[in-house]
């Protein structure tokens, strides 16, 4: 009984080598990364500008906090500029993972170069990375968050009663 004939072993499908790998790229996978790769590069391109629009209002509202008179104006320019100087940072490196994993992957799917595709996974997996890590600051934040809110409410109720 050959393999096509048995109902039992695993499906074929029409692969392409991945140069020097011994491992394959189906069709289907291929136009995945064909598909996938424009829409990175418009997401990094578009976290790249809105990086800019939060840098440029960072600077505004720095600049126009210290128009307000005495302390409470260049307290409140500078926390409303770390603050949106920190969003824009935090939102520009996975954008530039976004980006380059979009370009690396077109440059793979025009030259056939496993070193470009193996670049864009890289980077993939650096935005996955960040982005986790980012979610376990936010987990650890919260779960203080909590502690704390607890904790205030627990003296509070002492205080009152």
């Amino acid at each position: 009984m050959s393999d096509s004939q048995n109902p039992y072993a695993s499906p074929q499908s029409e692969a392409s080598a991945v140069a020097g790998s011994g491992r394959v790229l189906t069709e289907k996978m291929v136009s995945y990364l064909k598909a996938a790769a424009p829409w990175a590069r418009f997401i990094g391109i578009v976290g790249f500008v809105f990086c800019g629009i939060l840098g440029l209002l960072a600077i505004v509202i720095s600049v126009a906090g210290v128009q307000v008179p005495g302390l409470l104006g260049v307290v409140g320019s500078a926390v409303s500029f770390f603050y949106l100087l920190g969003v824009a940072a935090i939102m520009f490196f996975p954008s530039l993972f976004a980006f380059r994993f979009g370009r690396r992957v077109q440059n793979f799917l025009r030259t056939d170069d496993s070193t470009e595709l193996e670049e864009a996974l890289r980077n993939d997996k650096s935005r996955y990375k960040f982005y986790g890590i980012l979610y376990i600051i936010m987990l650890g934040f919260t779960a203080l968050g909590l502690i704390l809110g607890i904790i205030g409410g627990i003296i509070t109720a002492f205080a009152i009663g």
